[in-house]
């Protein structure tokens, strides 16, 4: 690895994530390499599809993936943004910059996450509802089990997860989960700058399995348009002021 000179900024940005497949007494599994890598694909794919939209929060710099075997069946999976021109990384505003490429791939981590943990949920449960909200901070759904809220994801996250192209990168993304005594997933993120992990656990069903190996995904365009078609206009009329905050990159314009 080059050494970073003194007052020089990194030129490559890092968010590593544990993967961990087991079975239902937590014990991990002899995965067969080929599904291991299968499912990496689809996570490179998944995130070529977030980051295809008109506004790349990435834009300089390239975004790619490394994996390392930690166990049968935990792999690090190292989520990386490399500056495409280093020769300029210092001072104020390369610092900067860094702190807001150290943000925005923290936060695409997240969503990348997010998706995946929703898709799973939808996957394991066919029966869940879909309501749509208009919210004073962006419109969202909300997914009801039994009439009771469970989860809630920005409206355009959910839409792009929907596209026949997105399912079937899930599916790919899933080949680990449908294995032959997997019971559930846990993912391990590190905080950056921050002595916390925050862990999401995705359990494997019968009904995911279903999915992974071919069948429908229990959520579709129709479905969210019809959502969106019984908005209930009460709840929307009911904030009294729109926040003043502003976006992300104008507040970091300000520092």
């Amino acid at each position: 690895m080059t050494a970073i000179s003194p007052g020089a900024i990194p030129p490559s940005v890092r968010i590593p994530v544990l993967a961990t497949y087991t079975d239902e007494n937590g014990h991990q599994l002899p995965l067969p390499q080929a599904r291991m890598r299968e499912s990496f694909t689809g996570l490179q794919m998944l995130a070529r599809q977030i980051l295809s939209g008109a506004e790349d929060p990435l834009d300089g710099y390239d975004q790619d993936f490394t994996i390392m075997q930690m166990g049968p069946s935990a792999f690090e999976i190292e989520i990386r943004a490399t500056a495409k021109r280093q020769n300029r990384l210092r001072g104020r505003a390369a610092a900067k910059k860094h702190l807001l490429i150290v943000a925005t791939l923290d936060h695409f981590t997240d969503v990348l996450v997010a998706m995946g943990e929703l898709a799973c949920h939808i996957a394991n449960h066919p029966d869940t509802e879909v309501r749509f909200v208009a919210s004073c901070y962006g419109d969202y759904y909300e997914f009801l089990e039994r009439g009771r809220v469970v989860k809630a994801m920005e409206a355009g996250a959910v839409e792009l997860l929907v596209t026949p192209e997105s399912v079937e990168i899930l599916r790919v993304i899933l080949a680990n989960l449908k294995q032959p005594g997997v019971a559930y997933a846990t993912l391990t993120k590190r905080i950056p700058g921050m002595a916390h992990m925050r862990r999401t656990v995705v359990g494997s069903t019968q009904h995911l399995r279903d999915f992974a190996d071919g069948g429908p995904f229990h959520l579709t365009p129709e479905m969210l348009a019809t959502a969106r078609s019984r908005v209930d206009t009460h709840r929307t009329e009911q904030w009294v002021q729109l926040p003043t905050s502003k976006n992300s990159h104008a507040l970091w314009d300000e520092l």
